[in-house]
Order: C-alpha cells, then sequence, then structure tokens
C-alpha cells in the first residue's frame, strides 16, 4: 500500500464510516459515539479477516454481527438501522459474490434497482471499482472505467464526491475514466461536474442542442465559430477537444 492511502485496514474502515453516514446518519451524519463504535467495529472486522487468511471477505452481515456484540448503545442503534441491509429486505448486498470479479471485463448494471436500494448499491459498485484499480496497479495493469448515463452519478452526494476524487487521482493510479451522457443540462447544472468537464483531458462533444451549446461555450471559452462546431451536426459526427485543439470527426457507419 503506498503511504498517501494509508493501511488497507484503514481505507476499508474509512469507507465502512462513509457508507454509515450515509445509510445510518442521513442529513444529519453519525453522532460522536455512533462513529466511534462504526470506526472500532470496522477496524476490528477487518483485522479478524487480514491476520486469518481463511476467513471469508467480510460482509455487511459480518459487520452487523460484530456491531451487536458491542455493549454499547450506540452500537445497537447503528445495528438496527443497518439491519434492513444485513438481514432484512435489502440485504442482496450482504452476500458473497456470485460473478468473477476478476474477469478481464466487468459491467456493474444498477438501473433496475429501486430507490431504497440504489444509493447502498452504487455505494456498494464505486467501492469495487476502486478496489480493482487499486489491485490492478499492483499488478502493472491500466484500468478503463466508462460510466454510462454519467448524469445520474450526481443524484447521488456521495457518488458525486467520489467521482470528482476518482478523476483527481485516477491517472496516477493508472485508471482511465471515461463519462458519458445524452443529458449535458443535468451535468452543467452540478458544480462538481462542471469542474470535472473544464478539467477532462478529451471530450468527445456530438450534437448539442442550443441552450447546451452555449454553456459549453461558456464553460470552454469557445469562440462563436467553435460553437457553431458543435450544432447542426449529423449523427456520428462531432468534434474532439484535446486541450486547445478542436478536431471535427465523422464516424459515419454503413447500414450494411
Amino acid at each position: 500500500e503506498g503511504m498517501e492511502e494509508g493501511s488497507p485496514i484503514k481505507r476499508k474502515a474509512e469507507f465502512i464510516l462513509s457508507m454509515c453516514e450515509v445509510l445510518v446518519g442521513g442529513s444529519m451524519g453519525l453522532s460522536p459515539a455512533e462513529r466511534s463504535v462504526v470506526d472500532r467495529c470496522a477496524t476490528a472486522m477487518y483485522n479478524d479477516f487480514w491476520h486469518n487468511k481463511k476467513a471469508a471477505t467480510p460482509t455487511m452481515a459480518t459487520f452487523y454481527d460484530h456491531l451487536m456484540s458491542e455493549p454499547d448503545e450506540a452500537a445497537r442503534g447503528v445495528a438496527t438501522a443497518l439491519e434492513l441491509y444485513a438481514k432484512g429486505t435489502f440485504s442482496g448486498f450482504a452476500q458473497q459474490t456470485n460473478v468473477d470479479t476478476d474477469a478481464r471485463f466487468t459491467i456493474y448494471d444498477i438501473s433496475t434497482l429501486g430507490n431504497e436500494l440504489k444509493t447502498f448499491g452504487m455505494l456498494v459498485v464505486l467501492e469495487a471499482i476502486w478496489t480493482r484499480v487499486r489491485q490492478n496497479r499492483a499488478k502493472g495493469k491500466r484500468t478503463w472505467v466508462y460510466i454510462d448515463e454519467f448524469h445520474l452519478l450526481f443524484d447521488n452526494p456521495y457518488a458525486a464526491q467520489f467521482c470528482q476524487s476518482f478523476y483527481k487521482r485516477a491517472r496516477k493510479w493508472g485508471a482511465y475514466p471515461t463519462g458519458i451522457t445524452q443529458n449535458i443540462d443535468e451535468l452543467l447544472a452540478s458544480p462538481e461536474a462542471r469542474l470535472m468537464l473544464a478539467n477532462s483531458a478529451m471530450l468527445a462533444l456530438l450534437n448539442q442542442n442550443p441552450t447546451d451549446a452555449d454553456e459549453l461555450q461558456a464553460l470552454f471559452k469557445l469562440s462563436d465559430k467553435q460553437r457553431e462546431t458543435i450544432t447542426n451536426l449529423d449523427p456520428g459526427c462531432g468534434i474532439l477537444k484535446m486541450g486547445a485543439a478542436m478536431v471535427p470527426f465523422d464516424d459515419h457507419i454503413g447500414t450494411d
């Protein structure tokens, strides 16, 4: 583990704490007592796993059991709030995975998750992706991360924060994130997304409606002539923006 990221146990405990802040704390967050007990139980859980090589990978159910074994009232309160995700109706992510996550291509589809599970599912998926990026770098491999319907991530404050952080440090970890969206207006409404767009190494801009073209012109300081190159385009045509360069492309594909 690199010193800038701390130990794997500490990093996992921080993720569990962030997850509990979202799932249990809500808009008010966790109390100091709840934060302490979550950190204590998460650290103990991953310490047990780290020192017992035969132990199964910890799950939400494992964490729930650690909380229930604590005498603190705060621990019981957090456990009760997490029971729905550990043992109850929404315990789908509290199991060992039945998918080969070491495959060269892995697709996470969260489109059919209901509102109650979407936040939890997004937390699990984003953590799994970052873990894979770290594992790949240790093996000398690069990781390509494609995020379709990119604008949806910015409906969730945690996911938006993760994406912004991921974009900032991905290259250092040998990862190349690519966001894909048809709803550029929703991205432009998010300060985090606007900053990410402005700092992206390359953008492929297809046909834009006049309102979005105006927003993009302001964001990227395009001239009126450059603005014209991202409107009234045929399907398959667009502009690659790389640094200050604007390069038109025509990717018509024959129907045969």
